[in-house]
């Protein structure tokens, strides 16, 4: 484990007046040469930086599924492990789910023998995983899977949405003992989707996981739905929201406006028939969405999205890629957000390639979000890059009255500290959010502008980032859990 210093480096932002976005590539060859389709990043071998999980087949259409172990500088070596099944049409998610402390993967996908898998893997700490073959998944593929804990006992619980063994929709929770050991719930609201894609967020701020799923279920309809969890992992559908239905796609909460609630992004195809979507719906912070006109997002099904802030001004970016006809003309754009309104970035910043796709982290631990884009280049040659971000923000104002974040003990094990007490301001209320480096949000409190303790215990070991913003400013800390 790297050996961490006490000095923690700061972001501080102000009023952010001009930003330049520059990424520069870094050659990893120790990427196989095939299309990584899945790919996600965690810190699975607890050495404070992101590795990278990635599946997808090779130009002889042969399926691979591997482990890369960061550096700390965007420098990847593949793992030795070969207990991954080898899948496409796959998805992946890691999580902690038996509570050790490390992080393990759930991977569903269609392998090798041609069978529909939904495998746990489980983490010894050291980047190293063993499958656990007691699970009781249902195997698919063309879906998407979530960890979330549905009922607040502290533990994972499970979602699988796909294509069956009989080539039905299903979808199917689990519930989580606490130990990794899960139970079908049954009799479930959730629709049975395949072509499906998943997302979860306490939209109404009843501090509980709400869920939203796409893709076509067993009457054949094209849907996108939001369900209600009563925070007993008993989810109800919300029909005082409508969306428009998609499968192909993507749905993804983000709060695009900054105003600490979960906005909803819904791009995939509407019909089949060339019908295509790109649309994004505001939350006013109750659970009650409508519909932000006149984005500049276009409409992509087969299609890949990202979501970060890559510029450091407090407000996520937008990342789509995907086919935009029934001819498989294909687009793929990087959208900046600048006080909530989107403007097309040009130069786009990252290699022009088909079929591309894309997922951000902080991979070199600068405290800015850095790219893994993959795709097809020439001849549909495949290829993966590491881009990382070369942040330079100039126009900070008020450099003079620049505030302090102190954050103590750091590393910290259960508790930590955030003295905000000397800000000059006089604050009635501030947020403190702490993100992982893939840049998810896992805890969010408001608090009144003094030393406040954080309970991080239920926060599994790696480096987190810590934001504490009010209307005026943000300011960011470092802070590493153990």
């Amino acid at each position: 484990m790297k050996i961490f210093n006490t000095a923690i480096a700061l972001l501080t932002l102000g009023n952010l007046t001009a930003q330049t976005v520059s990424f520069t590539p870094i050659q990893n060859p120790s990427f196989a040469t095939f299309g990584m389709e899945t790919k996600q990043l965690a810190d699975v071998d607890n050495d404070g930086d992101l590795d990278l999980f990635a599946t997808g087949m090779d130009t002889l259409y042969n399926k691979h599924s591997f482990v890369y172990f960061n550096d700390g500088t965007g420098h990847f070596t593949t793992s030795s492990d070969t207990v991954f099944s080898n899948v496409d049409r796959s998805d992946a998610v890691f999580g902690d789910v038996n509570n050790d402390g490390y992080k393990d993967l759930l991977l569903i996908g269609f392998d090798d023998s041609y069978t529909k898998i939904a495998n746990l893997y489980l983490n010894d700490g050291t980047g190293h995983f063993q499958q656990d073959t007691t699970v009781p998944f249902l195997g698919v593929h063309q879906g998407s899977i979530g960890l979330a804990d549905f009922d607040l006992d502290n533990d994972q619980d499970v979602i699988i949405s796909g294509n069956d063994f009989n080539g039905n929709p299903n979808t199917r929770l689990y519930r989580n003992d606490g130990n990794g050991g899960f139970s079908l719930i049954p009799n479930t609201t959730i629709d049975s989707v395949h072509y499906s894609s998943l997302d979860f967020a306490d939209i109404d701020n009843d501090n509980d996981q709400d869920l939203v799923i796409s893709g076509i279920n067993t009457q054949g309809n094209i849907i996108t739905k939001l369900f209600l969890n009563d925070g007993n992992g008993v989810f109800t559908f919300d029909n005082s929201n409508d969306f428009v239905g998609i499968y192909f796609g993507k749905v993804t909460f983000f709060d695009y406006n900054n105003d600490n609630s979960s906005d909803l992004l819904v791009v995939g195809d509407t019909n089949g028939i060339g019908g295509i979507a790109s649309l994004l719906y505001v939350n006013d912070g109750n659970g009650n969405f409508s519909l932000v006109s006149n984005t500049p997002f276009f409409g992509a099904k087969f299609s890949n999205v990202a979501v970060g802030d890559i510029t450091n001004n407090g407000f996520n970016d937008v990342f789509i890629a995907g086919d935009t006809t029934l001819n498989g003309d294909y687009n793929v754009q990087l959208f900046l957000n600048n006080n909530g309104n989107y403007n097309l970035l040009s130069p786009y910043p990252f290699a022009n390639i088909n079929y591309s796709s894309a997922i951000f982290g902080d991979i070199d631990n600068d405290g800015d979000l850095d790219a893994v884009v993959s795709g097809a280049g020439s001849n549909y040659n495949p290829q993966t890059q590491v881009y990382i971000n070369n942040l330079i923000t100039a126009g900070i104002t008020n450099k003079k009255n620049e505030k302090q974040l102190f954050i103590y003990p750091n590393p910290a094990t259960n508790f930590t500290n955030i003295d905000f007490s000397l800000f000059q301001d006089s604050f009635d209320v501030v947020t403190i959010s702490i993100f992982s480096l893939e840049g998810k949000l896992v805890l969010k409190q408001k608090v009144r502008p003094q030393k406040h303790t954080l309970q991080i215990d239920n926060l599994s070991q790696g480096t987190y980032i810590i934001s504490v913003k009010n209307t005026k400013q943000e300011i960011k800390g470092i802070l590493f859990k153990l």
